[in-house]
C-alpha cells in the first residue's frame, strides 16, 4: 500500500487532469489523500465528486491556514 499526500488551493482548470494522471499510477490498494486549504474556485464540488466514485481518495479540509500539507501527512494510512 502506497499513500500519495497532495496540498491543494484554487486549481479547479488543473485538478481533474492531477487527479487522473495520480491514479493512472496507483494500485487498488493506495491511497490518495488531498488536503484543501480554503479553496474559494468551486474546486472543493470537484474533488468530493472525485472521493465518492473511487474509495482510494480521502479529502481533508483544512483550517484555511496554508497548513494542508501536514495536515495530509498526519492522515496516513498504516499499512
Amino acid at each position: 500500500m502506497k499513500s500519495v499526500a497532495m496540498a491543494y488551493y484554487n486549481g479547479a482548470k488543473y485538478i481533474d487532469e492531477q487527479i487522473r494522471s495520480i491514479l493512472a499510477n496507483m494500485e487498488d490498494t493506495d491511497e490518495l489523500i488531498i488536503s484543501v486549504d480554503d479553496a474559494s474556485d468551486g474546486s472543493e464540488t470537484i474533488l468530493q465528486n472525485w472521493a465518492q466514485n473511487d474509495p482510494r481518495i480521502r479529502i481533508i479540509k483544512g483550517p484555511g491556514k496554508g497548513v494542508v500539507k501536514n495536515l495530509s501527512l498526519i492522515h496516513i494510512s498504516e499499512p
